[in-house]
């Protein structure tokens, strides 16, 4: 079933606090497919800082971390957090696919070699926020060419999964099998503003589309009603399954 990732970013540690107690209080029974996102919350108080907000969380997380850097020194990253407190609350770590495949095959064996053989290694190909004009700048090659060339070094560095757009998640799993798991930011309700973001789907289109994990952040932490808004995206996915369109 596709999991929610509610990305708690630009927040002071008290409003992630807050908000986590919030989530936590109306949706304990779901917990299990919700993954808290964070990135510059990680910046501001450290592996340390994270286990002091989120230790009496039930919630696994996902570092953003983005790691793009030589092998050594994103291995030591691996190797700090694998001996700090948060390390069993930690389930998804981001890298980019291009450190290039030998890079992130040393991470993965790395991985396995230390105390976190159920975190899941997710490479990133083309960010949300860039078009296909973007993308030629950059990578000469369209948004779609540059994620299927990314996912490639990725599938033979034998990561996790891939984090693409939802609009990229079908050919993702058409390539690469249905166990190449996508994680797909930019998720918006379909009314939403786009934002910063270029490459965007619906809740709807991104659980057709094979996504196993949506990212949704301002439209939920904006919200009116927050814990409303939790429960119509949880709602919308059950849905899906129930009636059988998903697996």
């Amino acid at each position: 079933m596709t999991k929610l990732i509610i990305a708690l970013d630009n927040l002071s540690i008290a409003e992630a606090k807050e908000k986590i107690a919030e989530i936590e209080q109306h949706h304990k029974d779901n917990m299990t497919n919700i993954i808290f996102k964070v990135n510059d919350l990680t910046a501001l108080v450290g592996f340390e800082g994270l286990f002091s907000i989120f230790q009496n969380s039930k919630a696994f997380l996902m570092l953003d971390t983005k790691y793009h850097d030589i092998e050594n020194t994103m291995k030591n990253y691996l190797k700090q957090l694998a001996s700090s407190k948060i390390a069993s609350k930690v389930a998804i770590l981001t890298v980019h696919a291009s450190v290039g495949k030998k890079a992130l095959q040393e991470l993965k064996n790395l991985k396995d070699k230390l105390a976190l053989k159920d975190l899941k290694i997710f490479a990133i190909t083309a960010l949300t926020s860039l078009d296909d004009e973007d993308t030629i700048e950059l990578y000469g090659k369209d948004a779609k060419e540059t994620v299927l060339s990314l996912a490639n070094i990725a599938y033979k560095g034998g990561v996790d999964g891939v984090v693409c757009s939802a609009q990229e998640s079908q050919m993702i799993k058409q390539v690469f099998g249905q166990n190449f798991l996508t994680l797909t930011p930019g998720i918006r309700f379909e009314n939403d503003e786009k934002g910063d973001q270029k490459r965007v789907a619906t809740i709807e289109d991104a659980i057709q589309n094979g996504s196993d994990y949506i990212v949704m952040g301002r439209p939920i932490l904006n919200s009116l009603d927050m814990i409303g808004t939790i429960t119509k995206v949880l709602n919308i996915i059950h849905k899906y399954y129930e009636l059988g369109a998903m697996k």
